[in-house]
């Protein structure tokens, strides 16, 4: 299974590049799918139920990081996450304060 460790470094760029460059909701809903809806199921499924004890969990988290791997690379190839708006340029465009927190835009 050292070959697992391949996509592995690749999602792992690629997720940190786009958590990076502040587009953390796609990177959390990459992950929670992945090990939501793939790596427990499958992981269940061959370790489990095919009998395939350790290898067959290993078997499942390989098909999780080849999805995550996937599509983090899909999504950042389409370039979507350029156009994330970061906090701070959205905390930047608030209304100037009147003395309250920045929070209840002066009012």
């Amino acid at each position: 299974l050292p070959i697992y460790q391949i996509p592995l470094a690749v999602m792992i760029v690629y997720i940190y590049a786009l958590r990076g460059a502040g587009d953390t909701r796609a990177v959390m809903l990459i992950n929670l799918v992945g090990i939501a809806v793939l790596r427990l199921p499958v992981a269940y499924l061959g370790g489990k139920v095919l009998n395939g004890g350790l290898i067959g969990a290993w078997s499942g988290m390989c098909v999780d990081v080849l999805f995550r791997m996937v599509v983090a690379w899909l999504y950042f190839r389409s370039g979507r996450w350029m156009h994330t708006q970061r906090w701070s340029t959205v905390r930047a465009r608030a209304p100037k304060s009147t003395g309250a927190a920045w929070w209840t835009c002066g009012s």
